[in-house]
């Protein structure tokens, strides 16, 4: 399974080669999927590989493990300041190849089409406003392009390129690895995102949205609560053995990458 954050259903359709089923997740955030997905079931059989900060805190819940944001191509913990290169789906992808076993499922939670925006167009007016590409600090405080919309400085329009060109970025990897593992394969998302959408709602929400753009806790719309559900074609299903959880450690030290995502 491949868990694209942050995707809509009615702009995934738009783009994919067949028709997606939707599915109404009981999620508008990543920390309500985990929550109600994720946390307190036991996963035997499955590697989990994800590069969302929720997703790093699930101990004794998986066969084995692997938080890319975490560490960099030794083992080591990687510095805060590489979280924008392990975010990127080049990363996600190569860890789930290392990650992989033939007689585990495997579920890869990639951070996009979720902001920080990846591709040329996004390039282009990052450039055009004087703006890399980073998760947080120094210059960076638009570099999501997404606070830029919000802030009136691009309009929806250009948003919406901005998100097609992320999810068709990380589509890519995700089918790349799909071939690359066979079997059956489900493409799907935790929540969806609101792009301009005129709606109503809570005052307080974790994901600070502000004119009705980004996604939030406990918030009731279509367009973040409907999300692909598309099975690729497959020939032969793989056989899955289930092994011992791997315990692992409480990860620390999340609070920026929460930060970078809006959480707080």
């Amino acid at each position: 399974m491949f868990i694209l954050d942050a995707c809509r259903h009615d702009i995934f359709e738009e783009i994919i080669d067949q028709d997606p089923e939707p599915v109404i997740v009981d999620a508008s955030n990543s920390l309500e999927y985990v929550e109600k997905y994720m946390r307190d079931h036991k996963f035997e059989d499955t590697i989990y590989v994800t590069a969302n900060p929720f997703g790093s805190h699930l101990d004794d819940t998986f066969y084995k493990k692997s938080v890319t944001f975490q560490t960099d191509e030794s083992g080591e913990k990687a510095d805060v300041d590489d979280l924008e290169k392990n975010w990127s789906p080049e990363y996600v992808h190569n860890e789930a190849i290392k990650s992989f076993e033939s007689d585990k499922r495997i579920v890869v939670h990639f951070m996009q089409p979720h902001a920080p925006y990846f591709g040329s167009q996004a390039d282009k007016i990052r450039e055009k406003c004087g703006y890399e590409l980073s998760a947080w600090g120094g210059n960076s405080e638009l570099s999501h392009l997404l606070d830029l919309a919000q802030k009136g400085k691009i309009d929806r329009e250009t948003l919406m390129e901005l998100y097609i060109g992320n999810l068709n970025v990380v589509l890519d990897y995700a089918l790349s690895l799909a071939k690359e593992f066979g079997g059956k394969t489900v493409i799907t998302s935790d929540h969806g995102e609101m792009l301009g959408e005129s709606k109503s709602f809570l005052r307080h929400n974790m994901g600070g949205m502000r004119r009705y753009m980004g996604h939030g806790y406990g918030i009731f719309t279509e367009e973040l609560r409907k999300v692909p559900w598309f099975i690729k074609k497959y020939g032969n299903r793989r056989r899955i053995i289930p092994g011992e959880i791997d315990s692992g450690s409480q990860i620390k030290n999340t609070d920026r990458q929460l930060k970078a995502l809006g959480y707080k």
